[in-house]
Order: C-alpha cells, then sequence, then structure tokens
C-alpha cells in the first residue's frame, strides 16, 4: 500500500536565494527549517509561504522528489556550486565547516541548525525538487486568496511557532485545488525573483510549520 503524499506547510521570514535555492531546474532546500527537512520524503509536497515582512504571498510550491542525508549533498561535487551548499568536509578540522564563499548563514550556531552537531550532523538533510513552482515576489497574496482559501488563510494566520500535524482532507483540497491552479496557471518552474536582495538578511526557525495529512 502507498502511502498519501503529506502536505508540508510553512512560514517564511527570508526569500532571499538561500532556503528554497533555485538554479538549473532544480529546487533545493538545505538550510534553515530542519524538521521539515528532516521530516518530509519522497513524494511530499512542500508549500512556502511568506510572513508579514513579505506581504504573505505565497512563494513556491515543491514536491520531494530526492532526498540526501548524511551531509551527501555538502559532499558531492554534482551539488558543490549551488547557492546554498555552504559548508564543506573539511580534512584538517575532520568535520563540515561553512565555506569563506558562502552567501548565506555566516556564524557556527547557523551551522549546528543547518547541519547538526559535529559527527552527529543529523539535520544534514537537502531535499531537491525537479516539479515545483517558484513564484518568489510574484506569488499571490492571502488577500488574495480570501474567497478561494478559506480554511487554508485560516491556517495559515494562526500559525505560530513549532511544527505542528494537521489531519484536515478540507484543507488537503484547498492545497490540491492551490496547486493546480498555480501548474495551471505558470508553465515556467520560476516565476519571479527573491524578495530579499540581501543574501545577508538572517533566516529564521520561529515561524510555524504544519504537516497535513488526510
Amino acid at each position: 500500500m502507498v502511502n498519501a503524499p503529506r502536505y508540508f506547510v510553512y512560514k517564511m521570514t527570508t526569500d532571499n536565494g538561500g532556503a528554497p535555492s533555485v538554479a538549473n531546474g532544480l529546487l533545493s532546500l538545505a538550510i534553515c527549517k530542519p524538521v521539515i527537512r528532516s521530516s518530509a520524503e519522497i513524494c511530499d509536497w512542500i508549500f512556502g509561504f511568506g510572513g508579514e515582512d513579505l506581504g504573505a504571498r505565497l512563494i513556491y510550491i515543491a514536491e520531494v522528489n530526492y532526498k540526501l542525508s548524511n551531509g551527501a549533498y555538502y559532499r558531492s561535487r554534482k551539488y558543490a556550486k549551488r547557492p546554498d551548499c555552504i559548508y564543506k568536509y573539511g580534512v584538517k578540522e575532520n568535520g563540515f565547516v561553512r565555506k569563506r564563499t558562502a552567501l548565506y548563514h555566516e556564524g557556527t550556531k547557523n551551522l549546528k541548525k543547518d547541519i547538526g552537531e559535529h559527527h552527529d550532523y543529523r539535520n544534514a538533510n537537502v531535499l531537491l525538487s525537479c516539479n515545483f513552482r517558484y513564484l518568489g515576489d510574484e506569488g499571490k497574496t492571502l488577500g488574495d486568496m480570501k474567497d478561494e482559501y478559506p480554511l487554508l488563510r485560516k491556517l495559515l494566520s494562526s500559525l505560530k511557532q513549532g511544527h505542528l500535524v494537521n489531519h484536515d482532507a478540507k484543507i488537503v483540497k484547498e492545497l490540491d485545488e492551490l496547486r493546480n491552479e498555480v501548474w495551471d496557471k505558470y508553465v515556467c518552474k520560476v516565476v519571479g525573483t527573491p524578495s530579499d536582495k540581501d543574501p545577508s538578511k538572517r533566516c529564521s526557525d520561529d515561524c510555524g510549520s504544519v504537516e497535513v495529512r488526510c
């Protein structure tokens, strides 16, 4: 029996090309949101909405097509030049270190949050998607969704901190409808540009997220 895909919905405080990162037809979520990166599996869906500072817009929708764990993303030459591949394995340090050329997440506390403790690296999970729509600064706002997706709008308004699990077939239906609307409207995977132009802008994991299942 094949399990039904789960839907991960969360609010973003920053949309500067770091999380998610989009390049060469691939969307990756490698930094920030360690709980989602750990919990989500292949065939699950992720819906990223901006918080109030981002105009409460839909930023992106992505199906999880691949998942790399235990730091495999940062060890592979295939992904080494991607913007969010900000760590590398240092032989001298005998562990992962932040690249000197990295654009995002300066500071050792971010390394622990992104990939985990030294030699543990339980957070070093990276989600990859070939089936996505990144809207960025072109996304629809919650105000625009007022009549079409009332339950989703209410859910997003109530998200504060932490990761919640919500069992509600009606919300799943609205998420399906929103995804279908976006796919029908946009053929291109990348529609807009990052809302924040400053790559040094700090991300936050304090915005709430919810895992929705039927």
